[in-house]
């Protein structure tokens, strides 16, 4: 589940899920996300040895980002959590305010 938690992290293997890319395509791709909180998902990511890095000597420098065979293993994980999200979202959201406000009165 460690794996798995938070918010971004499904997002982001989500993104990665679709391939090779880089730092700039991960954040178009969740436009809601900081470059600082994108950053440090793929540094958990890569510490996790879900993902990896791989840094291109081009000028400028290319920097891109892909699966691990461990990171691939969990891809239908958090692409059944994304989809399920998009699906029943809105339903849990709605149930979460109205317990919070119940508990307030």
């Amino acid at each position: 589940m460690e794996a798995l938690g938070g918010k971004w992290r499904v997002l982001t293997l989500q993104c990665l899920a679709e391939g090779n890319t880089s730092f700039s395509s991960l954040r178009r791709g969740m436009p809601s996300i900081t470059e600082r909180m994108l950053a440090l998902q793929l540094r958990e990511l890569q510490q996790d040895g879900i993902i990896e890095r791989s840094v291109d000597s081009t000028t400028p420098l290319r920097v891109s980002y892909a699966l691990t065979p461990l990171g691939i293993t969990i891809v239908p994980l958090a692409l059944a959590l994304y989809q399920w999200g998009r699906s029943h979202g809105d339903q849990f959201i709605a149930h979460r305010t109205a317990r919070a406000a119940q508990e307030a009165v």
